[in-house]
């Protein structure tokens, strides 16, 4: 079977063929039992360019770190001087105090309502809305430029009004945020970065 040997081969009763590629550029093929070796090749074949690309992504990924000398913290996408005591309760003040302030500021703005609002420590999301329209955010998102933090609010703002990600939401998110996908992209590429040196980690960056 014509393969690259780092490739990782798992056989499963799984009726189609998956293909997971990880941030240790580790390529594994999740396969079905029946699948035939020539099978096996043809997928590899067929889904070269797009294995590639998520190699290339998690390799210039890994290159994008916001580097701070010891002295400094990362707050609103600017190096900080380290303030005293706690670094991690005096981020979740600063997130709680910016976050909740500029969340009723954007809701005005652009008229959306909202129930109740949360300021969460969590790994997998940078915020969300409920279907009760109860917003919550990730504390770490201090750490981000300003815009980042807009464009995160108002995309769960925009979900008080259209919960799913349908097309309506991405035209109504692109009125109120015109630069969300530059914003987006940001986050994609330095999200780990405002994790680091706190107590939760996470090996993947969050999602909206």
């Amino acid at each position: 079977m014509n393969i690259p040997n780092h490739y990782i081969i798992e056989r499963k009763p799984i009726l189609h063929a998956r293909i997971n590629v990880n941030e240790n550029q580790v390529v594994r093929l999740i396969i079905p039992n029946n699948f035939s070796d020539d099978e096996i090749e043809r997928l590899v074949i067929q889904k070269t360019k797009w294995i590639n690309d998520q190699l290339e992504s998690f390799h210039s990924e890994a290159k994008l770190k916001i580097v701070l000398s010891e002295s400094e913290i990362l707050f609103l996408g600017k190096s900080h001087p380290m303030p005293g005591g706690d670094l991690d309760k005096w981020y979740k003040e600063q997130a709680k105090k910016y976050i909740t302030n500029r969340v009723n500021q954007l809701a005005t703005e652009h008229k959306f309502q909202f129930n109740k609002l949360f300021i969460r420590n969590v790994a997998s999301k940078w915020g969300n809305c409920s279907k009760e329209n109860n917003l919550s955010f990730n504390w770490r998102l201090i750490k981000a430029p300003e815009k980042v933090i807009d464009y995160v609010i108002l995309h769960e703002l925009c979900h008080t009004v259209i919960l799913n990600h349908t097309q309506a939401f991405w035209l109504k998110l692109s009125t109120v945020c015109s630069t969300f996908k530059e914003q987006a992209d940001w986050l994609k590429k330095y999200g780990k970065s405002l994790f680091e040196n706190d107590n939760l980690n996470a090996t993947q960056p969050p999602k909206e």
